[in-house]
């Protein structure tokens, strides 16, 4: 913070030399001596409106160096013992122009992902049941670090975590029902259940998108179109089986990831954070939520368009 307090000094220096300039400017154009007298109370307020003025310019541009440090300093590449020790055998073999280590620094660089707000306790500490929108978080659970297959490289999967959200009835899609989404514990993986609470309809699988497809096949039988996309295996289909459950929600993957155990998940590579400063940006980071295979406003709009699309056809 040298250079910052440096800045402070020249730019107090400045500020004091051009003052006086201007002062001693203002009493020789009136005919009188800037020093021993005193300025008329016009040109005195005048003179204390632009120090003010100055001061708060050189504040805001203080303020918006500091953060520019700040953020260059968040995004450092954080290595470990052996990425130090081979960055440095690199640099000695090819005198600092290895490509490797080039590619090394832009994929240690950390970008930040927004999260809207959570309401929290007098100690800081998330307030359950958690309201999200149309998801509620019940439990965090508790995180497994000792077994590879409860976490990937970016997510964690933490045994007794329970979410629930409204979402298409099985008997009408037209109407809602309420699907509970919870974590057990496996053998070697957990295993994820979803459950409707029209007759405790219950959908199990190995990963969210096994239980989630599950219910939009459901879905779509009943409808007799293939309204909702139902295929397996796809970084789209993980994803949504992902919103679904709420584990992908920016709020709740920052709150697993801070949670004791996170730091024994050896696979998992840490996201940083940042809190939304607006309800405008909260809600484009909400926008893919709002797909009809998780939203059921979507959903019910898509069904309305595809029997006035189906009816005006026949």
């Amino acid at each position: 913070m040298d250079d910052l307090e440096k800045l402070s000094k020249n730019n107090e220096t400045y500020s004091a030399q051009k003052r006086k300039h201007l002062v001693s400017s203002l009493g020789q154009e009136r005919g009188v001596k800037s020093r021993g007298v005193c300025l008329p109370a016009a040109i005195a307020d005048g003179l204390a409106r632009h120090h003010a003025h100055e001061q708060l310019i050189y504040k805001q541009k203080l303020r918006k160096l500091k953060k520019f440090i700040r953020n260059i300093v968040l995004m450092l590449p954080d290595f470990d013992e052996g990425d130090k020790s081979n960055c440095s055998s690199n640099n000695n073999n090819n005198n600092g122009s290895n490509p490797r280590s080039k590619s090394r620094w832009k994929k240690g660089a950390k970008v930040k992902r927004k999260c809207p707000p959570i309401p929290l306790d007098s100690s800081g500490r998330p307030i359950f049941p958690l309201h999200l929108g149309r998801l509620t978080i019940h439990s965090l659970g508790d995180i497994v670090g000792d077994k590879e297959g409860y976490h990937t490289e970016s997510m964690i999967y933490p045994v007794g975590f329970c979410s629930s959200r409204m979402y298409a009835s099985l008997k009408n899609p037209q109407n809602q029902s309420l699907y509970t989404c919870t974590i057990k514990e496996g053998s070697n993986k957990p295993r994820f259940d979803i459950i409707c609470d029209e007759d405790e309809v219950a959908f199990y699988g190995n990963s969210p998108s096994d239980c989630h497809s599950q219910i939009l096949q459901k879905i779509n039988m009943i409808l007799g179109i293939d309204l909702l996309p139902t295929s397996l295996g796809s970084t789209e289909a993980e994803e949504r089986g992902l919103r679904f459950f709420g584990l992908s929600h920016p709020s709740v993957h920052n709150m697993i990831q801070a949670c004791p155990g996170a730091r024994k998940c050896g696979k998992y590579k840490w996201i940083q954070f940042e809190v939304c400063r607006s309800e405008a940006e909260a809600e484009g980071v909400l926008e893919p939520d709002r797909e009809a295979s998780i939203c059921h406003e979507t959903l019910l709009r898509n069904i309305r368009f595809a029997s006035s699309h189906m009816g005006g056809g026949s």
